[in-house]
């Protein structure tokens, strides 16, 4: 295993376990996801606060995460595929 993906798996599950949180269900433009999520920023902020291993986001909200100061915030597990099986009509 390459030195990048040892120090990154180590950062995932270093202690064995693994919290990732999701947060990436708006790609799925389906209303009845997003109850609670309306405010990104408050989520992240509180997630932070709360101390996950990892937040899942998709590419549109990993800025989120990523421009709160600090080297102790949850790792980043992006989100990059767009497939969505939920309610082919409203694309």
């Amino acid at each position: 295993m390459r030195i990048n993906k040892k120090v990154r798996m180590n950062r995932l599950f270093g202690r064995a376990r693994c919290l990732d949180v999701a947060i990436d269900h708006g790609v799925c433009n389906e209303p009845s996801f997003l109850e609670g999520l309306e405010d990104m920023a408050g989520v992240v902020a509180q997630l932070v606060a709360a101390g996950p291993d990892a937040i899942q986001m998709n590419y549109g909200q990993a800025d989120l995460l990523q421009s709160l100061p600090g080297k102790d915030k949850p790792a980043l597990v992006m989100r990059i595929d767009m497939g969505n099986p939920y309610n082919k009509t409203r694309h």
